[in-house]
Formats: C-alpha cells, sequence, structure tokens
C-alpha cells in the first residue's frame, strides 16, 4: 500500500514538472528571455518553479529523478541555467561594459552583482568556497583574491573620472553619485598629495594600465577643456563664469575647478602656465556710453544693436562688465538702468529713434518676444512646468530667455501685457511696480 502511494504520489511529481518544462521551454521560445521571480505564465507561477530548480539543482536534490523523467521523456537536458552561472555571466557582462568591478550593493540587470562578488571573495578568503566552485570561478577568469582596497580605489577612481568628464568639476563632500559618494574619495586623495603625491601618482598610473587605458582620460579631458575655453575667450574676450557652456560642454565649472587642482599641486606647471595665459588673452577694452547727447550718441545707439543682437542670440542680456564685440555691452546695460527709474519716457523715444534710424519696420525685441513666449507656451503645455535655466528647447535658449524676463519683471522693463501673460504663464507674481 505504502509502496503504491509512493509510486502514485511520484507519478504525479514527475506529471507536474514535466508540465511546468513545457511551460519553460514554450515560455523561453516565445520571449527569448528567463522569467521573473514570481512571474505567471499560463496560470502557473513559472517564475517561482524555476527559481525552486536552480536552487535544488545547486544542492544535487533531483538530479535521479530529473535524469529518469526527462529520459522517459525523450529529453537529455533541460538547460535550466543556474543562479551560479547567471552570474558569472553577468559579472563578466559588467566588467566588459564598465571596465571596473561593481561596488558595494550595486544592481547590474536586476541582480545584486556588487553583493555577489563580495560574498563569493570573502567565501573564498574564509576558506569556505568548495573546490568545485572555486574551479568554475578559476575557468571563467574570476580573481577571487585579488586585493580588496585596491579594488574599491579603483571603482572610486573610475566613478571619479565619469564624474568630472559629466560635469566639468570634482564632486562635493556628500555628494552621490550611482550608489557611491566620490567627493570622500576626492577629498582623501587630495589629503594624500600634500605628503605622499608620487604614491598617489603611480597608484593612479598603476590603474590606467589595469583598466587598459592608452592615454589618461583626464589629460586627453583637460586638453579637449582648455582648447574650448580658448575658443571661448577669443569669442567673448572674458575667462568663463561658473555657469557658462560652450558647445554643450560645462566649461564655467571645468575652469573654476582648476583653482582647486592647483591648490591641491595636481596641474603640472604646463598646464598652470597654460591656465595663466588664458587671462591673457582678453583684450581691455573700456568703452564709455554714459552721456545721452553729442560725440556719445553714435557709440549709445551701437551699444544698442549690439544689445539686441546679442538678446536675440543668447536668450538674456549680458552679464556685469561683459565685452561683446569690443564693446562693455554689460557696463552699457547698468547705466541704462537710472532711465528705467527717472525718465522711462526719455528712453523709449530714443529708442524708437534709433529703430526709424536704422529701418525697422518692427521692433525686433519685441517679434523675438512673441516667438520665444510661443515657444514657452508650448514647452509649459507639454511639460506641465517652466523651463529650468539653462534648458534649451527646439535649439532655442528658453530657460535662460525666461530667467531674464523674471529679471526685467523686477526692473519694470516689460509692458502690462508681456507682464500679464508672463504672470499668467508662470503662475507668480513679481510685484511689478505700476509706474
Amino acid at each position: 500500500m505504502n509502496q503504491k502511494s509512493q509510486t502514485t504520489k511520484r507519478t504525479k511529481h514527475e506529471l507536474h514538472w514535466l508540465k511546468m518544462y513545457s511551460l519553460y521551454t514554450e515560455f523561453k521560445e516565445k520571449f527569448n528571455r528567463e522569467p521573473e521571480p514570481n512571474e505567471i505564465y499560463e496560470g502557473e507561477n513559472l517564475g517561482k518553479w524555476v527559481s525552486g530548480q536552480r536552487r535544488a539543482d545547486g544542492h544535487n536534490a533531483w538530479s535521479k529523478i530529473r535524469k529518469e523523467v526527462l529520459g522517459n521523456a525523450g529529453i537529455e537536458a533541460c538547460g535550466l541555467e543556474t543562479k551560479t552561472n547567471r552570474m558569472i555571466k553577468l559579472y563578466l557582462a559588467y566588467k566588459e561594459e564598465y571596465h571596473r568591478e561593481p561596488i558595494h550593493n550595486e544592481i547590474y540587470h536586476g541582480e545584486n552583482i556588487g553583493k555577489w562578488i563580495r560574498d563569493q571573495r570573502k567565501s573564498a578568503r574564509h576558506g569556505t568556497l568548495s573546490p568545485e566552485r572555486k574551479k568554475q570561478y578559476q575557468s571563467a577568469g574570476i580573481d577571487l583574491f585579488v586585493y580588496v582596497k585596491e579594488i574599491q580605489w579603483n571603482n572610486a577612481c573610475s566613478l571619479y573620472i565619469e564624474f568630472v568628464q559629466k560635469f566639468g568639476r570634482g564632486p562635493k563632500s556628500n555628494e552621490k553619485y550611482k550608489n557611491f559618494y566620490p567627493g570622500k574619495w576626492k577629498k582623501a586623495q587630495f589629503d594624500r598629495l600634500k605628503t605622499e603625491k608620487e604614491l598617489v601618482q603611480q597608484q593612479y598610473q598603476t590603474f590606467l594600465i589595469q583598466n587598459g587605458y592608452t592615454e589618461d582620460p583626464m589629460e586627453v579631458y583637460w586638453k579637449k577643456m582648455y582648447n574650448l575655453c580658448l575658443d571661448f575667450v577669443k569669442e567673448y574676450n572674458r575667462t568663463p563664469r561658473y555657469s557658462d557652456t560652450y558647445n554643450g560642454e560645462p566649461i564655467g565649472t571645468w575652469y573654476g575647478y582648476q583653482s582647486t587642482l592647483i591648490e591641491y599641486n595636481w596641474l603640472s606647471d604646463e598646464q598652470i602656465n597654460l591656465l595663466k595665459q588664458l587671462q591673457f588673452q582678453e583684450k581691455k577694452v573700456e568703452v564709455v556710453i554714459y552721456h545721452p547727447k553729442g560725440k556719445h550718441q553714435e557709440r549709445w545707439e551701437d551699444a544698442c544693436l549690439l544689445y539686441i543682437e546679442y538678446v536675440q542670440k543668447y536668450g538674456c542680456g549680458p552679464g556685469k562688465n561683459e565685452i561683446y564685440k569690443n564693446i562693455n555691452l554689460g557696463k552699457w546695460v547698468s547705466s541704462q538702468k537710472h532711465y528705467l527709474k527717472n525718465n522711462r519716457e526719455f528712453l523709449q523715444r530714443r529708442y524708437q529713434n534709433l529703430l526709424l534710424g536704422n529701418n525697422f519696420s518692427e521692433d525686433p525685441l519685441e517679434v523675438y518676444w512673441e516667438e520665444m513666449y510661443a515657444l514657452l507656451y508650448e514647452y509649459v503645455q507639454t511639460n506641465k512646468r517652466t523651463p529650468k535655466d539653462c534648458e534649451v528647447y527646439l535649439d532655442k535658449p528658453l530657460g535662460k530667455w525666461l530667467e531674464y524676463q523674471l529679471k526685467l519683471m523686477r526692473y519694470n522693463s516689460l509692458s502690462e501685457d508681456q507682464y500679464k501673460r508672463l504672470s499668467i504663464l508662470t503662475k507668480k507674481d513679481h510685484g511689478r511696480n505700476n509706474q
């Protein structure tokens, strides 16, 4: 009786196993992937079943049953991938993609690859890893006894390089990037530079060799950004400010970060001299444009036309003392604030005379304003928010334009209609002073 019951029970197990295996092969053929944990397919928890088979395979719990059932079914092998094989493949794929070791608790394709490799190395150091598993790792080319601190240093250095190339600056102390705090690592290295610079440089060169770099990526990036800064200075006749971008690169933050690198004695003498030369590229131009009459009238008109050109090009007004085409346009804009407060009618009359004298049928700034406002309206309707600073939309500097309009609101430089339309769209009231 017991033998019959055991046979019946085993037969049900075999039939269920064959059914689940059939669903598994059908799933693989249909979706070309493994089922996710607890994924339901055809009313069965196929994901849970696959996980169970992997665990059983790892403990050799059903090797005889599998051989007998699959043999009767005419199937030679089930093809289920074990957890270890899957993690080995993911680890090798990660190394090939990122050229570094995964950091602690780093997730890759849904698996905690960082914790997994750390646990395997810990088991190897403590002698608790089975000889079969150790041989499996060695065959895959995984070094289980690599110096852990070296891995951590290399990981941090890779993330630091990646961060600088992305943002043009070094990470701040408690700034998190990809589940890591590269700012803390950077601070530790800069502290080491004071007493053991040669050792840090040697460690960095070893890192480059181990990661297959033919050139120092930071050197290549430095030369690229320096050349962009050189072009920027030649075009604008000033060194970049913190928020400046040029050709899509954050040259302002990069240029500012160089002072930190100089402070910690990281740049070479040649690089320091090149940075100093940037300032000598500036042409010191003193343009006085204050008086409304006499010989300065022509200069005022030149500056105003350049101001129109500047706004249409960059979406905002010039910075303080900013030189544009050999005119101190920033200084000129500051000089007009007096008229905005005390003699607005005179300034408006003067501007209209400028337009008539230069054959403008329409005010170019009004035309540009309507164009940018239409883009802003479209942006807000689509994204349900206003653009951030420096955000570009349809190749137009919409973020800078909006920021500048808010500044013009404060100086009461917009018309009543413009003010109302912007206030409704931005849902802000900037305390307009109706004068």
